[in-house]
């Protein structure tokens, strides 16, 4: 498809691939993925998926290096801002986005 960046699954525990974690993984590496996730936090699955995939190097780790370069501290939330944001895009001033969690009572 001639993607440039960073491609990875969704987590290949939710199945919707079929068959052991090892066959998806690999499967998810031969359909161009250059990254497979596996969020269950099983240990035995983590280490059959490891074991199933190649390591990160060559393409997919440039690919890897580019996304990780595009990272950058997070920025303080701005409700005002997020409030024009949201009222521009609906094109109507939106009422609330429910109680500010920042604000103590």
């Amino acid at each position: 498809m001639g993607l440039t960046g960073l491609v990875m699954s969704d987590d290949i525990g939710m199945k919707a691939l079929k068959g052991p974690f090892a066959e998806r993984a690999r499967a998810v590496i031969e359909g161009g993925c250059d990254v497979v996730l596996h969020c269950g936090g099983n240990l035995s699955e983590m280490v059959e998926v490891a074991g199933a995939v190649p390591p990160l190097e060559g393409e997919a780790a440039a690919h890897f290096e580019r996304a990780r370069d595009c990272l950058h501290e997070p920025q303080p939330f701005d409700r005002a801002e997020a409030m024009a944001l949201v009222s521009e895009a609906a094109g109507t001033r939106v009422a609330s986005l429910g109680p500010d969690p920042t604000v103590q009572a």
